[in-house]
Order: structure tokens, then C-alpha cells, then sequence
């Protein structure tokens, strides 16, 4: 008789101490091409149930030897044997009190003589109904472990995750030897991540290599929807030789398919070192594990690319912050948060009540830099000198920004004024250490730089612009020094407030001073000490309001700082060329100079030399009379310009003074670049030529170098007979000051 519903060949344990019964049972069972194992006794009977764990039990109950009821207790109690179906062959005359005492452990029960036909039907439906309930058994542990494991997959993003996660799970679930998740690139392979069982003989498996995979199933010629999630299992030919491997496809969703062409991510392959076909339901747990697996990749690839998504925007708002804070030349901070940080450390420092310091640089002759060596060189200096000054400023609260061109500012939180000037000092040599050429300099054969040092302790009730405009005064007060040098404003910063409505009332008195001419023109005469018939003065600016008369430096901060020094000067040239040319005409000046101060607004106001052409023709006065005043600090702001300007003057016949020579170390420089004809010797060395040694060495060697190229020379701040004797005996050619004469209104002088 064949069997025909199993599929398989299933072994039947036959227990029976009867060797004439055994041969018969035996005959049925091989007939039906069962694998027959025997026994006759209780201990063999045992040992090849929970050695072979057999698939079904015929035991004789009639037998002397056998305690029906002892084998079925261990049977139905072990784990091993617990779930193997057993019948029980007996007489019919023992079969109710026989068999009613164990049929809670037994199945099924044939009587004897055994009918062969009978036995076979109930053995075949009973291994049916054993192996529907196994696969049962099997569908519901499956659809446990595929609960489970999604679960598991699903709880993390992590693409590495949800592989090691689905690897180990579905290799002890499947009792695999190794199971290796595999990933189609380009033109290869790659292992996402494989599990192994604990066998040794599992690491001797040969690693997957691209040959091991079919590939003409994802050719590029092949439509995406040839691939179908239910695509065919790949199962390999198994014999006697080769491990058994089961590729189960991964395919994607077509919105994240694996690449161009077609939707085949990768496969999922099962193997075991046996030659052991797959059974159908590991092959359907398998597949529907690849379905949830695919869906978990989608999402995991999905969630890549938002991140490599939000890492790219994150990216983008750091270039942002970047730009919004940092100088893009330079690297350092810029002004923006430079003055962020400023009214930071402010309202902090105003709480703490502790120091806070500015410093403001400058970079010496930056124009003149950019001019010789060109811009790109200009840039490359401006970044060695920013990478200098970063170094010096180490504390993590300490700011340095680019302040805008060629200034940089440090903020120096908890600083006193004592630690903040050695900080610019540091920064100052800093910048000579770096050696960087610069033969066109009025200071010094290298790039320097130029310090303003403010320091003061916080308060509610002023403002931080304040520090920065007091570091400005003392950059300025370095560079009408000479530059390369550090200087601080010594007076004490001004209540914001106060200064503020202080500047408002004088830009509302300078603007109705020149609307409703309040300043008054005065004058201090210029004595030749050689032979000279002209007479020379100085041109000099008073304000004549609320019965005061009022001196420049009261109010030239205010002026320029509100842009109004260049209303004031077209002011002084309209009044006096209008009070010479009412006076007398251009042979009545013939005999005289007068002297007039040019604010740098004017100078580097391309309209003010057509304004001063104009004015010179419209009056009719000789330009011969007329000698411009210009300071080093004006003249270095724009020297190019500044010596075209001049140079057009003097084509028309005007004459220029440097002024203040000497205050500066870069001043000898100037005298290379500016087409000047008097060197007005700066009034320190002056006050005290005549008990000073240093004093009357230096204003000789002035003079000495002035004679040698042709200039003459004014000394300023003449306050006694002795400082005049002592001019004379030097050879000066003019003096200046209050012994020679007191300024004077103009109209009184002339």
C-alpha cells in the first residue's frame, strides 16, 4: 500500500516483546514505506524514542514485559516524546478495562487480530492530523516570532539596527547555520550583516561572493515590474555534497528602490551545511519576513535621507552662523557680533560691577599697503595680522572682531586699564614680529599697527557705545603720536547720556552758528626771523554766542563726528576771501600770507578743490597768498588724493605747511610724499628748547633736514624771549605764539 498523503517519509516506533508480531507489523509498515524502528523491551523502547524521537507509537499493551503504563507516563511527561502520538494495540476482550486506564495518554487504540487496512487508516490519519498540527503549531510560533520581530525592527530607525535585529532573530527562529542579509550594489555585493548558529561547522562556510546570485533576473533591460513582491524563491540544488541555501528577494517600494533601474534592494539567504530541503512554511515565513523587512528598509532609507537632509540644513545654518558672525576675510568675529558681545558683556559686567576694556586697532599706512602691493597681498596681510592678534586675546570670554578695513577691536571683560595696555602692547609687537614688508610706510619698514585703550566699570545708566567711541580717541591720540604705538584717552568717560544731549546742543549751536554767522574770523601773526618783508598770520576760528567766546577744540569733536567740519571750512574760505577781497584788491595783498587749516573732510571731498578753484578766480586774489595747513593724522587718510590735491594748489601758485611736524615718528616719510613748503615744528619740542637738550638737538636736526631740501621752518608755541633767542641762534626761519603776539580778531589785525 502506498501512502499518499504524506509526503515524506515518516518513522513509526512498533514496541513488542511478540518477535512473530513484530515481523508482522513490520511487513505493514515497510510495505507502506514507513521507516520502521522495533522494540521488545521497556528500556529499548526508551532509548529509540528519545534518541530517534519517531513520528508515531504502536504499543501492545498485552505484552508481560512492558508496563503499558509506566512508558506512556515518560513518554507523555518528557519533552522530547511529549507530543509523538501513540496507539495501542490490544484483544478485544481487554480492550475497555485494558485501554480506559491509559487513553488519556494514547490517541488511538486496534484491536487484534490487526487488520491491516485499519491500522494503516489510522495510522496515516493520525500522522495527519500530527503534522496539521505541528504545521498549526509551527504557523502560530511563526506568526509570533514575525510579530515579534517586526516589533523589534520597527522600534528602530537605525538601518544597522533593524539588520543585526533581523539576522540574529530570524537565524534562531529558522535554526539556520548562517543567514546573511546582502545588499546589491553597482557591480557587486555587499554583507549588511549575517548571523550564525552556535555549530563550529558553521564558520566554515564558504562567504557569499557575486557569483553566487543570478543576476540576469535584475538586468537593467528587465521593467521594474517584472519584479513583483511575490517573486519566486531562489532555492539551490541541493545533493548529498552541498549546503542547502534558500535567496529570498528584498524588494523596495519604487519611491525608495534601490537605484535606477529596478526595485531589488538585496536578498536575505538562509543556509544550512546539511543538504536539507526547505519546508514550504519557513519558505512562506521567509518570504513575508522579507515583505516586512523591505518595509522596514524603506522607512530606515527614508529616515536616512532625512537625516543626511536635516545634517545638510544643520550644515547650511552653521555656514549661516558662520557668515552672521564671522568675518569672511579674516576669520574672526565680525562687527555684528562684535557688538553683540559688547552689550553682553555690558549688562553682565554692570551687575558684577568689574572692568571692561576695549582695544581698537588700526593697521599703520593700510591704504598705502594696498596701493604698493595690491589688494590680494592686502587681503593676506589683513588675515596674518588677524591670525597675530587672535593669539593674543586667549581668554575664552575675550572677543577680537574686524571692525571694518584695516580695524580690529578686542573686547577684554574683567580687564583693568593696567592689563588691557599690556595686552595692546603684546598685540603691537605681536605685528612687528610678523615682519611683514611694507617700504612704502610713513611709520616704519614693516606693517605696525596703532593702539586706542578704553577702560570702565558698567553702569545701568550708560551705554557700551560709549567704551568704543573713548578706544576710537585714544587710536586717534596714537596716531597724532606717530603711530606704532598704544595710547589711552586719560579723561573719564562721560555719562551716556549727558554726552549724548551734550552733542546735540552743540551740533544745534555749530548749525546756527553757520546760519546765522556767529563764528568770528581771528588771527595770530607768523614772525620772520630772517629777512622776510611779508607778513604772515595764522587763520584761526572763534565762536562768539551767549556772550562767550568760544575756542575750536570745545567743539571740532562734535563737528566731526556729525560731518560738519567740512560746512565749517567752506565757511572760513567764504568770510576771509570776502573780507580780503572787500579790504583791498590783489596789489594790496602783494606783502602778506595767511595760513588756513584744512579738516580731512575737506580734503577728501573731491568737490572741495572745485569749490576752493572757484572761490580763488571769483575774488581775485593772488593765490600766492594763501598757505594750507594739513596735520600728518589728515594726510595719511587718503594720501594719493590728498597729494593731488595739493599739487593742483600749488600749480596755481598756493603753498602748503605740514603741521605738528615732528609728533610722529612717520613724518620724515611724508616729506617724500607731500609736496610741502613749511614743516611747522610740533610745540612739545618747543616749551622747553631752552632747558631741554634733547629738545634743541632735535629742533636743530629738523631744521637742518628742512634746509637740506629746500623748506622752511615754523616754530610753534614761542611763550618767552629765552625760547626766541634760543630760534634764532638755531636758525629757525618763523616763530609762533603768545609772546610774539596773541590771536586777535581778524578785522583788528588787518
Amino acid at each position: 500500500m502506498q501512502r499518499s498523503t504524506i509526503q515524506s517519509q515518516k518513522s513509526i516506533l512498533v514496541v513488542d516483546n511478540t518477535p512473530s508480531n513484530l515481523g508482522l507489523l513490520f511487513q505493514y509498515l515497510d510495505n507502506a514505506e514507513y521507516k520502521v524502528f522495533v522494540a521488545q523491551t521497556e528500556e529499548r523502547a526508551w532509548q529509540i524514542a528519545t534518541l530517534v524521537v519517531p513520528d508515531l507509537i504502536l504499543l501492545d499493551v498485552m505484552t508481560s514485559e512492558i508496563d503499558d503504563f509506566s512508558i506512556c507516563e515518560k513518554l507523555k511527561t518528557h519533552f522530547i516524546t511529549q507530543d509523538i502520538p501513540v496507539i495501542f494495540i490490544t484483544a478485544l476482550s481487554e480492550t475497555k478495562p485494558r485501554v480506559k486506564g491509559v487513553m488519556p495518554r494514547v490517541v488511538d487504540y486496534v484491536t487484534k487480530p490487526v487488520d491491516p487496512l485499519e491500522l494503516l487508516a489510522r495510522i496515516e490519519n493520525h500522522l495527519t492530523i500530527q503534522e496539521l498540527t505541528q504545521d498549526l503549531a509551527l504557523a502560530v510560533e511563526q506568526r509570533q516570532m514575525l510579530f515579534e520581530v517586526v516589533d523589534r525592527i520597527r522600534q528602530s530607525l537605525d538601518l544597522k539596527s533593524i539588520f543585526q535585529t533581523a539576522t540574529a532573530e530570524i537565524c534562531q527562529f529558522l535554526n539556520c547555520d548562517r543567514l546573511s542579509l546582502v545588499r546589491l550594489t553597482q557591480n557587486d555585493i555587499t554583507i549588511e550583516s549575517q548571523a550564525f548558529s552556535r555549530s563550529e561547522i558553521s564558520k566554515n562556510l564558504r562567504q557569499l561572493t557575486i557569483e553566487d546570485f543570478d543576476l540576469k533576473t535584475i538586468s537593467t533591460a528587465i521593467k521594474p515590474s517584472q519584479l513583483r513582491p511575490n517573486a519566486n524563491l531562489d532555492l539551490d540544488s541541493t545533493d548529498n555534497n552541498k549546503p542547502s541555501r534558500l535567496f529570498v528577494p528584498i524588494l523596495l517600494d519604487s519611491s525608495t528602490k534601490a537605484n535606477q533601474y529596478h526595485p531589488l534592494w538585496g536578498w536575505l539567504v538562509a543556509e544550512r551545511c546539511s543538504p536539507q530541503l526547505w519546508q514550504s512554511q519557513s519558505q512562506t515565513f521567509l518570504r513575508q519576513l522579507t515583505i516586512q523587512l523591505s518595509i522596514a528598509i524603506d522607512q530606515g532609507l527614508l529616515y536616512q535621507q532625512l537625516q543626511n537632509s536635516y545634517q545638510q540644513l544643520q550644515s547650511k545654518n552653521q555656514q549661516l552662523k558662520q557668515l552672521a558672525i564671522y568675518d569672511s576675510l579674516t576669520k574672526v568675529y565680525n562687527r555684528r557680533y562684535f557688538q553683540q558681545q559688547l552689550n553682553k558683556e555690558w549688562r553682565r559686567l554692570s551687575r558684577n560691577v568689574s572692568p571692561l576694556s576695549v582695544i581698537l586697532c588700526d593697521v599703520d599706512c593700510f591704504k598705502l599697503y594696498n596701493d604698493t602691493y595690491g589688494h590680494q597681498k592686502g587681503d593676506r596681510c589683513l588675515q596674518q595680522i588677524a591670525e597675530a592678534l587672535a593669539d593674543t586675546v586667549r581668554r575664552p570670554a575675550d572677543i577680537l572682531a574686524r571692525f571694518g578695513g584695516e580695524e580690529f577691536v578686542a573686547i577684554l571683560p574683567d580687564t583693568d586699564r593696567d592689563g588691557a595696555i599690556k595686552v595692546a602692547e603684546t598685540m603691537r609687537v605681536a605685528i612687528k614680529q610678523l615682519h611683514i614688508p611694507h617700504c612704502n610706510s610713513l611709520v616704519n619698514s614693516m606693517v605696525t599697527i596703532s593702539a586706542g585703550v578704553a577702560t570702565t566699570i558698567p553702569n545701568a545708566q550708560d551705554n557700551a557705545k560709549m567704551l568704543v567711541e573713548e578706544a576710537d580717541k585714544g587710536l586717534y591720540l596714537a596716531k597724532s603720536r606717530g603711530r606704532d604705538c598704544i595710547a589711552v584717552d586719560r579723561h573719564p568717560l562721560v555719562c551716556a547720556e549727558n554726552r549724548q544731549n551734550n552733542d546735540r546742543q552743540w551740533d544745534k549751536r555749530i548749525r546756527r552758528a553757520l546760519k546765522k554767522n556767529l563764528f568770528s574770523l581771528y588771527a595770530q601773526p607768523i614772525t620772520s626771523l630772517k629777512e622776510d618783508s611779508r607778513q604772515h598770520f595764522e587763520i584761526l576760528l572763534r565762536l562768539q554766542d551767549r556772550g562767550q567766546v568760544i575756542a575750536p577744540n570745545a567743539f571740532f569733536d562734535v563737528a566731526e563726528r556729525n560731518s560738519l567740519m567740512s560746512s565749517i571750512d567752506t565757511w572760513v574760505i567764504n568770510q576771509l576771501l570776502e573780507q580780503l577781497a572787500n579790504k583791498g584788491d590783489r596789489s594790496y595783498w602783494q606783502n602778506y600770507q595767511f595760513s588756513i587749516n584744512l579738516s580731512g573732510a575737506s580734503l577728501n571731498d573731491r568737490s572741495f578743490l572745485d569749490f576752493l578753484s572757484q572761490k580763488l578766480t571769483q575774488y581775485h586774489l593772488p593765490p600766492q597768498l594763501f598757505c594750507f595747513e594739513i596735520t600728518e593724522a589728515i594726510a595719511i587718510t587718503n594720501i594719493g588724493h590728498i597729494r593731488d590735491f595739493m599739487t593742483s594748489l600749488k600749480n596755481l601758485g598756493c603753498s602748503f605747511a605740514l603741521d605738528d611736524f615732528g609728533k610722529g615718528m612717520s613724518s620724515l616719510t611724508y616729506l617724500k610724499n607731500l609736496p610741502v613748503d613749511y614743516l611747522k615744528i610740533d610745540g612739545s619740542f618747543i616749551t622747553e628748547l631752552h632747558t631741554d637738550r634733547v629738545s634743541k638737538v632735535m629742533v636743530e636736526a629738523i631744521n637742518h633736514l628742512a634746509v637740506g631740501i629746500g623748506l622752511k621752518t615754523v616754530a610753534e608755541f614761542v611763550e618767552n624771549q629765552a625760547i626766541l633767542d634760543t630760534l634764532r641762534h638755531l636758525k629757525i626761519d618763523y616763530a609762533q605764539g603768545y609772546h610774539l603776539g596773541r590771536p586777535q580778531k581778524f578785522t583788528e589785525m588787518i
